[in-house]
Order: C-alpha cells, then sequence, then structure tokens
C-alpha cells in the first residue's frame, strides 16, 4: 500500500509544471541603481549649444538677426527656408545649434520699432544651394522671398537655402542681446517664464 501510494506522488510531481523563479524585491536604498532610475534622478538635460529642453529656465544662447516679416514666418513654420549669401557651416557654424530669434524691424522701421527676441531656432546642417532661377522660384512657397521684391534673387552670386529643423515662439517678447551685431550676437542670458512658449 504505502509503496503505491508513493508511486501515485512521484507520477503528480512528473506531470506539474516547473516552478516560476520567485521574484526578489530589493529595499530602497539597497543595492546599485538601475539605468532607468538613475536617468530619472538625473533629470531632464538642460539648455545646451546643441539642444534645448524647453522648460521654464535660464537659456544661455547665440542670438541670430532675423527681419520682420521673415522672422515671424520661421517661428510659425509658414516659412521653412532662411536664406543667407553664405552657407550654414561656412560661417561660424550655424547649424544644429539653437539660437535666439532676434526680430528686426529692417529697412522700413517705424519710429518707436525696436529688436526684440522673439523665440529659438535651429537648423540643419544641410543647406540648400541654390543654383539657378528656377530652383529659386520654385522653392518661393519655402523660402517666402517674394518675386521682383528688393530681396529677390537674380540668379547671380552665392545663395544658401538653411533647413529649419526646430522653431519654437514666445508668447511675449524678451530684450534683445546688447550688442545684437550685423548678423548675429555673441550668447546672452534670458529667462523664459513659465508658460512663456507658444508651442
Amino acid at each position: 500500500m504505502a509503496s503505491l501510494r508513493l508511486a501515485i506522488k512521484a507520477s503528480l510531481e512528473q506531470s506539474q509544471p516547473p516552478a516560476l523563479p520567485q521574484q526578489t524585491t530589493r529595499k530602497r536604498g539597497k543595492g546599485p541603481p538601475s539605468k532607468k532610475s538613475k536617468a530619472t534622478a538625473a533629470g531632464p538635460p538642460s539648455w545646451t549649444r546643441g539642444d534645448v529642453q524647453l522648460r521654464p529656465t535660464r537659456a544661455t544662447l547665440r542670438g541670430l538677426n532675423v527681419q520682420r516679416p521673415w522672422a515671424p514666418m520661421l517661428l510659425d513654420g509658414s516659412k521653412v527656408i532662411e536664406t543667407r549669401t553664405y552657407d550654414i557651416d561656412k560661417q561660424k557654424c550655424f547649424a544644429n545649434e539653437w539660437f535666439w530669434v532676434v526680430e528686426t524691424p529692417g529697412k522700413k522701421r517705424q519710429r518707436g520699432q525696436r529688436a526684440h527676441i522673439t523665440g529659438c531656432i535651429k537648423f540643419s546642417s544641410e543647406s540648400v544651394r541654390y543654383t539657378s532661377l528656377a530652383q529659386w522660384r520654385a522653392d518661393e512657397d519655402k523660402h517666402r522671398i517674394p518675386a521682383g521684391s528688393e530681396y529677390d534673387w537674380n540668379g547671380r552670386g552665392a545663395m544658401y537655402g538653411w533647413r529649419v529643423e526646430g522653431a519654437y515662439a514666445l508668447r511675449s517678447p524678451l530684450p534683445r542681446p546688447d550688442p545684437k551685431g550685423v548678423i548675429n550676437s555673441k550668447p546672452v542670458t534670458r529667462t523664459v517664464p513659465r508658460g512663456g512658449w507658444l508651442a
């Protein structure tokens, strides 16, 4: 009888699925931290020249001068190419870096108008080199330079298009860099208040 019971017990043990390994819990503060907990403890990245975390903070960025009406177009996405007579990486390396957009009144400045910071922008390292008027005209909906205007390109000389990679507009303008320079300014620190971004 005893041998029969042992045989039944052995048969049942063989038919059971293998037991899962028991999970162990680590007490808080014990053992090395995981990669996930380490990243969480470090918090989000801060503003840097190569990238930017948009949140209420003090940011130190170079300023890029852009005339009105093109500055607002760059920030609202209706202008996706900024045109310049030099390549983006040939002069002062403007690619892959966040800049303050310093909106300037331009040649038709009215009394009391002054330059101010209206947002920030970042350009791709891949720019467009225009080699024909046909190519230039085909991109008019991207660079937003009207045909026949004083800023229109006549097909002679160098002309490049800087591709916008990212742009954010401010709800209210911030004071301009002083001095703002002809093309761009040295890094300047500004504080963006909470809720200060439109996007």
